[in-house]
């Protein structure tokens, strides 16, 4: 998925000739805490409400001069944006297009849905299972396999080192609710299972105690 598919095109922009008041403005009426700041047709900067207070004096032109805003190409995947969003800390990037001509931005909502569509969170209800382990050990063959002789399939695989830990951390999405069988077979094979979420069948284990139950009572 690419940024262009998720820009927003009507987003509110600035000019570098509106006055401190007039900005101020737009961020308040729009409900926004950020626009860009667009000179014909090229994206000069992004104005903060934190930026105004910090920059009483002067105007815009002296404010963004020199400087290179962050943005995103329009052709550029959408974890570009998730990158910067997260390492800047900022709530909308600039979307540029390949002449550099400011198109729209991508805010936290649009980025948000876009990557609950690429985990697939609104495809069919499905399982997942967060294992950790060392980075030798792991092994995708090795987890397809195991998952696919409970008649199941691996959908989407994510992987992170753990910076505190240093373990390799994977979660598996499986495209099955029910998990209990999956998450029995890993751990026989020795995988440690930090932490998983599906249906759990629980039939057998409530045969066991109603069994168990009943046998007391006949004692």
């Amino acid at each position: 998925m690419l940024c262009k598919q998720i820009a927003k095109y009507d987003y509110p922009i600035v000019s570098l000739t509106d006055s401190r008041e007039e900005i101020e403005k737009v961020l308040k009426e729009n409900d926004i805490k950020a626009v860009p700041v667009v000179s014909e047709g090229r994206l000069m900067g992004i104005v903060t409400p934190e930026l105004l207070l910090n920059h009483k004096e002067g105007k815009l032109e002296s404010l963004f001069s020199g400087l290179t805003p962050e943005c995103v190409a329009d052709d550029d995947h959408v974890f570009r944006a998730l990158r910067l969003m997260a390492n800047q800390h900022l709530s909308i990037v600039a979307v540029l297009s390949k002449n550099k001509e400011y198109l729209g931005v991508v805010t936290v909502e649009s980025l948000l849905s876009a990557v609950a569509t690429l985990l697939g969170m609104n495809e069919a209800p499905t399982g997942s299972i967060t294992i950790e382990m060392n980075r030798n050990d792991y092994s995708f063959g090795e987890l397809a396999r195991l998952v696919e002789t409970n008649d199941a399939d691996i959908v989407q695989l994510n992987t992170y080192m753990e910076p505190e830990t240093g373990l390799f951390i994977v979660t598996l999405k499986v495209s099955r609710e029910d998990i209990s069988d999956i998450v029995a077979t890993l751990q026989r094979y020795d995988y440690t299972i930090r932490y998983y979420f599906g249906q759990e069948s629980y039939e057998n284990e409530l045969k066991t105690n109603y069994d168990a139950l009943i046998n007391y009572l006949n004692i």
